[in-house]
């Protein structure tokens, strides 16, 4: 069985394509991967401003970035003590 040169193109353009769209949604699989805090906004950025190449950089940086975590301290009694007030 021989191929035409239509099914070979085909099939090129076809895996070509497949390439190209996964190459295109790396910053959402990577995201997705590392449970990136800014998960939605690389996914909508991806999808709608990807193509601009500027922007697909900015969502690859933004999925690969570390999240910075928030410490939170909760200020008890002994640690700042509150002027009380009095009511006569």
């Amino acid at each position: 069985m021989a191929f035409s040169d239509n099914d070979i193109a085909f099939v090129i353009a076809a895996c070509a394509f497949i390439i190209g769209a996964l190459v295109y949604f790396v910053p959402t699989i990577v995201a997705a991967k590392k449970k990136s805090p800014k998960k939605t906004l690389i996914i909508l950025l991806n999808i709608f401003l990807g193509w601009s190449g500027v922007v697909w950089v900015i969502c690859l940086v933004l999925a690969c970035k570390k999240p910075v975590a928030i410490e939170k301290t909760e200020k008890t009694a002994e640690q700042n003590p509150s002027p009380e007030v009095e009511t006569v």
